[in-house]
């Protein structure tokens, strides 16, 4: 009986231990949880005009968290977010306000959340529902439901995709409309040189579905992370004679699976730090800072992306100048041993409060392939003029 108690003990601590072992541990900064990522409206009524919902969440690290930008999956729905610093432990929210006017019918649509939390870069939240009309006369004639043309997710997400491959992804489309439907492809022109229609149904009829396969081209893509796209589709169906298909990706570098002694061989990066604060700093005021990148491998080191992800920054070295966002990749490699000392300059005009920003960086260390610089200053809020005038 104590032979059979341990084994089960055993099993037990071993499960557990296999359990903890596929939790996965991030390091200090902020972090974004959302109380849900869904919402169902159910029936909303078109004479509503806009449905509106508000996701919350909350910064459950231990630095500020900064919603970076919101996109989403179609014109129709506007997004609204929290702005600024949201401290540990505050909370914040992003608002969906779906536009019902001339939409019948049900709906799915997304919204991708970026953000600077460690947990997660970006998350997706989702709407569903029905639009419905009240039995409007028109001339004595009620205006019909004729339904809609539906995909059966809201976008095509490619995470990761590599930069030395091609990924297809198919997506479902059903016909829920009374007439028959038949798809013109856009012109190359029309799409990025990166997306290709594998394939696309020549037409399907009323309460038919049809797959479209689309392939995207990781090595044909010049900056890594987050991107996203639509592809256009017309269509001779009376009801929606246009509709889109939503892309989403996140381009990552392609490493191989290194053993300890080929590691070595590498470049190997090395940064004097990854973080400067400059506490308070008069409104208005350009700081300067450096961050030293160093190769302390046996192989060259390639800094291939730096992109400053705010106007208010400007990078600055022997081998490249970069003002603002432009979207500049210098390919600034160092010799085992060699260094680059990058300068930053942060102009604080029209900032307020705790203000930091982050610097987007990609190298060719499969150890840190890719990472973000950050600044930041606190900057008190603007003091109204006193009225020498006015009676006291």
């Amino acid at each position: 009986m104590r032979t059979i108690t341990s084994m089960i003990l055993s099993s037990l601590v071993f499960s557990a231990q296999a359990l903890l072992a596929q939790v996965p541990h991030f390091g200090p900064g902020p972090k974004i949880e959302f109380s849900n990522r869904m919402h169902d409206y159910g029936k909303i009524q078109e004479e509503d005009h806009f449905a509106v919902h508000r996701f919350e969440f909350t910064n459950t690290g231990d630095k500020d968290l900064y919603i970076q930008r919101v996109e989403s999956s179609c014109g129709c729905t506007t997004p609204a977010w929290t702005e600024g610093a949201i401290p540990p432990g505050g909370s914040g929210f992003v608002e969906t306000s779906y536009e019902t006017t001339g939409r019948i019918g049900t709906f799915s649509k997304s919204v991708t959340v970026y953000c600077n939390a460690v947990n997660t870069s970006f998350v997706h939240l989702d709407i569903r529902g029905e639009v419905v009309r009240e039995g409007v006369q028109h001339s004595g004639v009620e205006i019909p439901d004729l339904g809609r043309l539906e995909f059966d997710k809201p976008s095509l997400s490619f995470d990761p995709l590599f930069d030395n491959r091609i990924d297809t992804q198919s997506i479902r489309i059903t016909n829920r409309t009374p007439y028959s439907t038949h798809f013109t492809a856009p012109n190359e022109s029309e799409l990025p040189p990166y997306i290709r229609i594998v394939q696309l149904p020549s037409g399907i009829e009323p309460g038919q579905s049809a797959r479209i396969l689309i392939a995207v081209d990781g090595s044909a893509l010049d900056p890594y992370g987050f991107g996203a796209t639509q592809i256009p589709l017309m269509t001779d169906n009376p009801v929606m004679p246009y509709t889109g298909i939503y892309v989403t990706y996140n381009r990552k570098q392609y490493f191989p699976t290194y053993s300890e002694r080929q590691l070595k061989k590498l470049g190997k990066l090395e940064m004097s730090t990854v973080e400067h604060q400059f506490g308070p700093v008069v409104p208005g005021d350009i700081v300067e800072t450096h961050f030293v990148f160093k190769n302390m491998g046996k192989g060259p080191l390639q800094i291939k992306e730096l992109f400053p992800e705010c106007g208010c920054l400007s990078l600055e070295s022997s081998q490249f100048k970069i003002i603002g966002t432009q979207k500049t990749y210098p390919a600034a490699t160092l010799a085992p041993g060699e260094s680059l000392d990058m300068l930053v300059r942060f102009n604080t005009a029209q900032k307020t409060g705790y203000s930091n920003q982050s610097i987007w960086v990609v190298t060719n260390d499969p150890r840190n392939p890719e990472f973000r610089l950050r600044v930041g200053a606190i900057l008190p809020e603007p003091k109204t003029p006193e009225c020498l005038t006015c009676p006291r």
